[in-house]
């Protein structure tokens, strides 16, 4: 199948790839992986469907109401599913290659640092994408009950794509570095617990407390402007940083404004007026793909030096 789809897309992929591919898609592990992760899915969107529908009457408004329930709590889902399957996969992709001797076997080969990071890459992403993209029925439910739309879906789905792609990344960075897999899948899954959840935490602390600095009574902000640009700038960082907070974010931006691809910044008395900046789901997508596009570059750069383990 995967040499009738290469021919067909026309796809450059090596022989190191396709095993890996085919390594990871036909192992118990991956098989296992996905129907838990698909019963967890569908359990959790049946019973919220359950519920919502049992709280309300019948008709468009409720049917709506019911959709969009669904749809935040399935992609909140989604979000931490995607977040703590995917290190899984690449956290022990170069450590085990180490660890199983067979690491200075493939340096002996034509197979060259990019090629070998690639299909590491691939094998692991192209299984979070296929556990993504194995859930969509569940999100097209919310669509045909009404209350979100195809925008909203999108965003969601380009977020949480993003953050698997970063996290991705970032193990197979990380694995590259350390001697064994357990080091690596325990520094792996610490960074990921305080991106997911240490910033969304942060994030919802410190907020309230900026907001108050900008638009109470605050002598400092309105003598010095300079100031307030600047939190409202670590605001706004904040707010990307973490897929939880983001989709939050920016879904009750489009609830408020109506405006899917940007959000209103409110003026701060007697200094700015309202103006519109990026959506935080844009910037987290684009903030995630970047660094994670560095990350694989320091792993192949990492790989390439004479003696990678020191």
């Amino acid at each position: 199948m995967l040499e009738r789809l290469r021919s067909t897309l026309r796809l450059p992929l090596g022989p190191m790839t396709v095993h890996e591919l085919r390594s990871r898609m036909r192992n118990q592990q991956s098989y296992s992986v996905l129907t838990l992760y698909m019963l967890v899915a569908g359990g959790v969107t049946l019973l919220v469907y359950i519920t919502a529908s049992a709280m309300g009457s019948s008709g468009i408004d409720d049917s709506s109401r019911v959709g969009s329930a669904l749809f935040y709590i399935v992609v909140a889902m989604q979000t931490l599913l995607v977040s703590f399957v995917t290190p899984w996969f690449s956290a022990g992709a170069l450590s085990s290659e180490r660890e199983g001797h067979t690491y200075d076997l493939l340096r002996l080969t034509l197979i060259t640092p990019r090629q070998l990071v690639t299909s590491k890459f691939l094998s692991g992403y192209g299984f979070t994408g296929l556990l993504v993209f194995a859930s969509l029925p569940l999100l097209s439910l919310a669509l045909l009950l009404g209350g979100v739309d195809v925008g909203q879906l999108a965003a969601a789905l380009a977020v949480i794509l993003a953050t698997g792609f970063l996290f991705s990344c970032l193990a197979l960075y990380i694995s590259c570095c350390q001697r064994s897999t357990t080091d690596a899948m325990i520094l792996t899954y610490t960074t990921v617990l305080g991106i997911v959840i240490g910033v969304s935490v942060l994030t919802l602390i410190a907020l309230p407390m900026l907001n108050g600095v900008l638009y109470r009574s605050s002598t400092v902000v309105r003598t010095r402007p300079f100031l307030a640009e600047l939190i409202q700038l670590v605001q706004y960082v904040l707010m990307s940083c973490s897929p939880i907070s983001t989709l939050a974010v920016s879904e009750t931006s489009l609830l408020q404004s109506g405006h899917l691809l940007s959000m209103t910044v409110d003026p701060i008395p007697g200094m700015t007026t309202p103006f519109n900046i990026p959506a935080p789901f844009l910037i987290t997508t684009l903030l995630y793909l970047t660094t994670g596009i560095l990350l694989l570059w320091l792993t192949v750069r990492h790989l390439s030096r004479p003696n990678p383990n020191d």
